[in-house]
């Protein structure tokens, strides 16, 4: 069980905050594989550096409004615990060059020593604003839902809800797009006495880098 806690609580909770999957919906039709990487900003080695977090995904165009996507976090399956999470991405409206896009997904958690298995819904909302050409802006926040009333060892889970505000901008190629994106991972909760020096905001906190690659077709 301290495995599975290590894998599950310092990568899913806090470092396993991703960034946006799918800010916007794909043309109906069109697919896309995907590969991210990035995390919260930490001290190493008198280094500031992004956790090395990785993951790789597919999505499908279902209509103009509706993308369906999927993706399998390396990282954590690398210390041996099974990561995916599923859902959609919505256009809520569009009015002229800025939208409102909302993404619903399942993130899901299993270890390979005891089998045990976690599942967080997460809700990512997004204000978008197109450039004339190459691309478009945003801003949102990541909301992760938290069901379990104990985390391990018996202690009390204390927020059911861990919300981070995101910015971003993806830029658009004809077959690419490439995303970057910077997330303040729990600006309420505070980073210190931790075993890892996170870089946040008055001790609070953790500052998050990502990078995304798509390509579509």
């Amino acid at each position: 069980m301290r495995t599975f806690t290590i894998a599950a609580l310092l990568i899913v909770l806090i470092s396993g905050c991703s960034h946006s999957r799918f800010v916007k919906p794909l043309n109906p039709g069109q697919h896309a594989v995907t590969a991210s990487f990035g995390g919260p900003l930490i001290k190493f080695s008198g280094a500031v550096i992004p956790i090395p977090l990785t993951s790789i995904g597919y999505g499908y165009g279902v209509d103009t409004n509706l993308t369906l996507f999927g993706n399998l976090h390396t990282t954590s399956l690398l210390y041996g615990t099974g990561q995916v999470d599923a859902g959609v991405c919505w256009n809520v409206f569009t009015v002229n060059r800025f939208g409102l896009n909302a993404a619903v997904s399942a993130n899901m958690t299993m270890d390979k020593w005891e089998k045990n298995f976690r599942a967080w819904p997460v809700v990512d909302l997004n204000l978008t604003f197109d450039r004339k050409q190459g691309g478009y802006w945003y801003l949102g926040c990541n909301n992760w839902i938290e069901f379990t009333k104990q985390r391990s060892h018996g202690v009390n889970q204390e927020r059911q809800l861990i919300f981070s505000p995101q910015i971003g901008h993806m830029f658009l190629k004809e077959k690419w797009r490439f995303q970057i994106e910077a997330k303040y991972i729990l600006p309420y909760v505070k980073n210190q006495p931790n075993a890892v020096d996170y870089i946040g905001l008055n001790h609070y906190g953790a500052t998050g880098v990502y990078f995304g690659l798509y390509r579509t077709f």
